[in-house]
């Protein structure tokens, strides 16, 4: 028999964030990051990056280049170790609200 562990009581605040962390393989190289809640993480050779899904519901620009309705927008922030879970989520909702 195998021993599996009972969790009890509620999940941590990140707890959906940790658990996607570990279920990419390290240096798995997959072709596109992971997303739950618009934040993403890739996991490469070189370590974990940071990525952000902006809603652009009435199109916008970027970086010089437009973008249509509804049209959604991928965003490198950088090394996941340079941030934790609130800073993501913090900077996720101001790109957000900018976009809006």
């Amino acid at each position: 028999m195998t021993n599996s562990v009972i969790l009890r009581g509620r999940p941590k605040k990140y707890a959906e964030y940790k658990e996607l962390l570990s279920s990419i393989a390290p240096r798995s190289m997959s072709k596109r990051p992971k997303y739950i809640n618009n934040i993403g993480i890739f996991r490469g050779k070189t370590g974990d990056t940071a990525w952000i899904k902006i809603n652009l519901r009435h199109g916008g620009e970027y970086k010089g280049k437009s973008y249509p309705k509804s049209h959604s927008l991928e965003i490198k922030l950088g090394a996941l170790s340079s941030f934790d879970w609130k800073e993501l989520e913090k900077q996720r909702d101001l790109l957000q609200g900018k976009a809006d």
